[in-house]
């Protein structure tokens, strides 16, 4: 549940991160990236903590079902 809710907030973040850097000319949103240097910058290494957050996540999660798998198959020996 931890990691769709990671992932689910990092995509959020990277969809308002193209519109800040890009702009949306069809719905007369300009680009604010040129203006506030320092937010993107901020906000892109904050997607990158996201992602890294989602990782980390997954490989625990793999490393909890594995290890899980090997004790149920220990105990019924």
């Amino acid at each position: 549940v931890m990691v769709a809710l990671v992932s689910a907030g990092g995509a959020a973040a990277a969809s308002v991160a193209r519109l800040a850097k890009n702009g949306d000319q069809r719905a007369y949103w300009d680009k604010i990236c040129d203006k506030f240097d320092a937010y993107c910058r901020h906000g892109g290494g904050a997607l990158i903590a996201s992602f890294l957050g989602v990782f980390f996540l997954m490989n625990l999660n793999v490393l909890s079902t594995l290890y899980l798998y090997k004790l149920a198959n220990n105990k019924r020996m």
